[in-house]
């Protein structure tokens, strides 16, 4: 059986290091994005809340700046809600690799971008999420 494009990847340290990384930010990202709809909350909102412009809030979702952990708990904070880490076994069947496989699947996403790398998904429902423009 031959690799797919993932598994060649993620074969060497580096791109399973990437892996990870791109992972997680999805995986974090997407539950901001599903708590500010839970709770009805707007950009606006959180940068008024956060007391920052909301270009910053837009930048720091759609991957354009870099989320610090101090950035995530201010989120949660402005959500109203506490987040917890935990530590698993790595490989491409972890967390963030099911979060990147599930978003590629919800929003339409043929193609995911890591280090200059292209990865394709397979069984896209043929929707795209503005969201995520700039991580495919």
């Amino acid at each position: 059986m031959s690799q797919t494009e993932v598994e060649k990847f993620t074969s060497t340290d580096e791109g399973m290091r990437l892996f990870q990384q791109e992972g997680l930010i999805l995986e974090v990202t997407e539950l901001i994005y599903k708590l500010m709809e839970e709770k009805k909350i707007s950009k606006a909102d959180l940068s008024k809340k956060l007391d920052t412009g909301k270009g910053h809030i837009t930048q720091l979702l759609d991957g354009t700046r870099n989320m610090t952990l101090r950035t995530i708990s201010d989120f949660m904070w402005a959500l109203g809600c506490s987040m917890h880490v935990a530590a698993e076994p790595l490989n491409i069947e972890s967390r963030p690799a099911q979060i990147i496989k599930e978003a590629s699947e919800d929003w339409g996403f043929s193609t995911i971008k890591l280090n200059d790398n292209e990865f394709q998904f397979d069984n896209l429902c043929g929707t795209t999420n503005p969201r995520y423009k700039k991580a495919v």
